[in-house]
């Protein structure tokens, strides 16, 4: 399966590519809810997960592809293998506890974090592993709801990576920030922010001034769709406006930033939502409405202010697909694929 994921998304001319985290789950199957962060998710196979990252990270590098790694830091399953420590960094709500109106309802099976735990110590731990990922080959990290931790935590796990691997790239995945949380990441040192005009209509404002914002945090990522959010084809019954509204969007997405990212079956068209807990490992995505995204059908990014190269990004799903739903690796234009 990866083999044939990456020989196509080589062939597309994106530069990187990103996958969800690959662990064991907790009972929900999430792959975004993590029980043990040494341990492969069976539904990629069995063994240790480190081994993995390093036979992704060959294969990717011997097509010229820079691996990238999702982590989820503001959250692990009630399973976790932070067991002991589970009791400073996180949280789990009880059944008896009444509802917050003002918060969504919470998930069960989830560890939060708590902001009053031994951060220091949480971070000394996460950046342990980044280490470890990066030296077998993890050329960066798409770290999810960054603004759960205080930027200057940020700004210290980056920096101790970068003392053993110094070309180590942060992406910050800040889908969703108010202008406040937007700003407090301005100090954590990332390399790259993203941005996903999926919902806006061209016409209405704001998203300029939403680019603004992001753009004090790092070079702009822009994205046509999110993944494992609502597909954009979904919004059309006639292929022809879907194939002309998806050339739209990646040509936007390629004007401006540092590099634009793609969830992998956005090129094919495919109207399926990815699943992170249901989706299972799979084939190719089924054919849809095709999107022009190979290499020369749309305009370079821009760069990326360390490397001083085009970042070409494409973010496929994660590793599986279901039915139309890829959940894979993914390719990218700028360009980073994110699978």
């Amino acid at each position: 399966m990866w083999p044939d994921h990456l020989d196509r998304i080589a062939a597309m001319g994106f530069d990187a590519v990103a996958i969800a985290p690959p662990f064991l789950t907790g009972a929900s199957g999430d792959l975004f809810v993590t029980a043990d962060h040494d341990r492969l998710d069976p539904r990629l196979g069995t063994g240790d997960a480190v081994a993995f990252l390093a036979r992704l990270a060959q294969e990717a590098g011997d097509r010229r592809l820079r691996p990238m790694l999702d982590i989820v830091v503001d959250q692990v399953a009630v399973e976790s293998s932070f067991a002991g420590r589970a009791c400073r960094w996180y949280h789990t709500d009880t059944d008896d506890e009444p509802p917050d109106p003002r918060h969504a309802p919470r998930q069960r099976g989830v560890a939060k974090l708590h902001a009053d735990g031994d951060l220091p110590g949480l971070a000394e731990w996460w950046a342990k592993r980044l280490i470890g990922w990066a030296g077998v080959g993890v050329a960066g990290f798409r770290c999810i709801r960054p603004h759960r931790l205080p930027a200057t935590w940020w700004h210290e796990v980056i920096a101790t990576v970068r003392t053993r691997h110094a070309d180590t790239c942060f992406m910050a995945w800040t889908l969703g920030l108010d202008p406040g949380e937007a700003a407090d990441l301005a100090a954590s040192d990332f390399d790259l922010v993203v941005s996903c005009f999926r919902a806006w209509d061209y016409r209405t404002g704001g998203y300029a001034e939403n680019v603004d914002r992001l753009a004090q945090i790092a070079p702009l990522i822009a994205m046509p769709e999110a993944p494992f959010d609502r597909r954009l084809s979904r919004a059309f019954t006639d292929s022809g406006r879907a194939r002309r509204a998806a050339d739209r969007a990646l040509a936007f997405a390629a004007a401006h930033g540092a590099g634009w990212l793609m969830p992998m079956g956005f090129e094919l068209g495919a109207a399926r939502d990815m699943d992170p807990a249901r989706d299972r490992p799979g084939p190719r995505p089924a054919r849809g409405v095709r999107a022009s995204c190979r290499r020369g059908a749309v305009r370079p990014g821009g760069r990326d202010r360390r490397s001083k190269r085009a970042v070409r990004l494409v973010v496929g799903g994660e590793y599986h697909h279901f039915d139309a739903g890829p959940f894979a690796p993914g390719c990218a234009g700028g360009r980073l694929a994110v699978g």
